[in-house]
């Protein structure tokens, strides 16, 4: 048995009820479920003055684009060398997001060793299973 349902619903969680009624008997079935996507966006990476070999701090700017709070939610970042491999990794702390609002992740880059030049990058943001992934680019000068 199957039932089309066109959701248009807020997003968020839900949970369905059905019964089914039959010759002398009736069997109810229930379940979660999700309508949309747990949306994490990074909006922008700011990284204020800091000299090559010294720790940059830079702020990650996430927008929770859920309709409820997001636990444990943190940011990784991978640097890549010319050839693709990871030369350089490092992590904020978890925090929580509200519903629909952002938050400023800090993480901490250790420049030790980095030379001027374009860096592909690629930051993740973690929340449970969940993993949102933005590649970009680093100009270090």
């Amino acid at each position: 048995l199957v039932h089309a349902w066109g959701a248009e619903v807020p997003l968020g969680d839900y949970h369905a009820v059905a019964s089914l009624i039959y010759d002398g008997g009736t069997i109810n079935f229930g379940r979660e479920f999700s309508v949309g996507t747990r949306n994490l966006v990074l909006q922008e990476i700011v990284a204020r003055s800091f000299r090559l070999g010294e720790i940059a701090k830079l702020e990650m700017l996430v927008e929770n684009k859920w309709p409820s709070l997001l636990t444990g939610v943190y940011v990784s970042t991978n640097i890549f060398n010319d050839i693709g491999e990871v030369v350089n990794n490092f992590e904020s702390g978890a925090h929580d997001i509200e519903a629909e609002s952002k938050y400023s992740f800090v993480s901490y880059w250790d420049t030790a060793g980095v030379l001027p030049g374009t860096y592909d990058t690629e930051v993740l943001i973690h929340h449970g299973e969940m993993l949102s992934r933005k590649s970009l680019r680093f100009k270090v000068s």
